[in-house]
């Protein structure tokens, strides 16, 4: 049974456009060989938020018009929540704090953070506490040389999970 994992990336610095290099480069090799299907449907930098063209898959469209430039941070909180994507990453490379307050929304959407985000390591006591609310853990990984790997392989895990809960 094909599982699809949808990857949200948050910054385009080093790890996150090398992240999307990557993902795109062993789409096929994860498709064929784990029949795991990687879509990333938004990518945003610290400006612009980038959404999937479905027509072509790989290639994204900046979004102007519903998130403005610099984007608004909360309108694609709520576009994303809104969406109900299943099986969803979100990958945050940023250095921001914004960000942060939204974490405890996703993880009670089921979303899964992987952050390099040095300030998500030691989070402000508000969003400790909301993140306690929330009972989820967020998967920290260093932002060092093998990050892109690191989060890679979570990747892979939180996906083979996925399957095994879709298989049950």
């Amino acid at each position: 049974m094909n599982t699809t994992i949808n990857i949200i990336v948050f910054g385009l610095e080093n790890i996150g456009s090398s992240l999307v290099s990557q993902l795109i480069s062993q789409q096929k090799i994860w498709e064929t060989q784990l029949d795991i299907t990687l879509k990333i449907p938004v990518i945003t930098s610290d400006q612009i938020v980038f959404l999937e063209n479905n027509q072509k898959p790989n290639n994204w469209d900046a979004n102007f018009a519903d998130f403005g430039s610099p984007f608004d941070f909360a309108k694609l909180a709520t576009f994303l929540l809104q969406k109900s994507l299943t099986n969803t990453i979100i990958i945050d490379t940023t250095n921001s704090t914004e960000i942060l307050y939204y974490y405890p929304d996703f993880l009670q959407q089921n979303v899964c953070i992987i952050s390099t985000n040095k300030i998500a390591k030691v989070p402000p006591p508000e969003i400790s506490f909301l993140l306690k609310i929330a009972q989820k853990e967020i998967i920290f990984v260093e932002p060092n040389l093998n990050a892109t790997q690191e989060i890679t392989t979570q990747i892979l895990k939180i996906a083979q999970q996925s399957k095994i809960l879709l298989a049950g």
